[in-house]
């Protein structure tokens, strides 16, 4: 004789093979999902086989499901041996290390990772409240001294001053943007430090800025040159000589 569940259910459906009622309908009711109970030949993962947020299954063989346990920040996935594995990020790989909104007369990110060959800043969107300078200064060493070479243009595209480029010497930071205006003007700057965390050279900076000038003219530079500063570079202050920022996004990426 056929044998009855003992959970009671609005309706019942016959199991031939295995001469059982077998309970449907609402309610709590469980179902044999391994592969000798059904006519087809599915395997099913089961939900224990991940146990930590981030958690990636995959095949380490052929119908072998596995677990990748989540990596750590700034790891890339990668392959090894034909199998899925965490690693640090090869060379030529950008990790973004922090955002930052500008605020105040300055600001600082600090605590910088110099664990990487190279910096790619980005600063977006960013203007002061009232016209004013903007610069940028490594470790805020203030007696450290800058030399640049800047390459200026204004709306026409010809080089200005009439006497561009030219070299800045004996300067406390890289000026960036001369007496930008208190508009926004949806100003970009973008910043590469190629030998930021030697701590026996003078640190080097290329850069490329455009904003809008007091006189609402279009103006871009393109600047290269050093700055007296040795140690590592594990903080960076941006300025905008005493007036507050109105706004602005400051990105930091280190480059393997």
């Amino acid at each position: 004789m056929p044998t009855i569940g003992s959970n009671s259910k609005p309706a019942y459906v016959y199991d031939a093979g295995t001469d059982t009622w077998i309970p449907i309908g609402p309610g709590e009711h469980t179902h044999d999902y391994s592969a000798s109970n059904h006519d087809h030949n599915a395997t099913y993962i089961a939900k224990t086989l991940t146990t930590t947020t981030g958690d990636i299954i995959y095949a380490s063989a052929a119908n072998t499901p596995a677990r990748l346990g989540i990596g750590s920040t700034s790891q890339v996935l990668t392959v090894s041996d034909g199998v899925p594995v965490w690693a640090a990020a090869s060379s030529g790989g950008m990790t973004l290390l922090s955002t930052t909104t500008m605020s105040g007369t300055s600001t600082t990110v600090s605590g910088i990772d110099t664990s990487y060959n190279q910096l790619v800043i980005q600063i977006l969107d960013f203007y002061p409240s009232s016209n004013a300078d903007f610069y940028f200064r490594l470790n805020n060493n203030s007696t450290a001294n800058a030399y640049r070479f800047v390459t200026q243009s204004g709306d026409s595209g010809s080089p200005y001053p009439a006497t561009a480029p030219q070299w800045f010497f004996d300067e406390n930071a890289f000026y960036a943007n001369a007496t930008q205006k208190n508009v926004d003007s949806n100003a970009l700057m973008y910043i590469v430090l190629p030998n930021y965390a030697d701590t026996s050279t003078n640190k080097a900076a290329i850069f490329f800025t455009n904003w809008t000038n007091a006189g609402d003219n279009n103006q871009a530079i393109f600047t290269h040159g050093y700055v007296t500063e040795t140690a590592a570079v594990t903080s960076i202050l941006f300025s905008n000589n005493g007036t507050s920022a109105s706004a602005g996004t400051i990105k930091i990426w280190g480059v393997k």
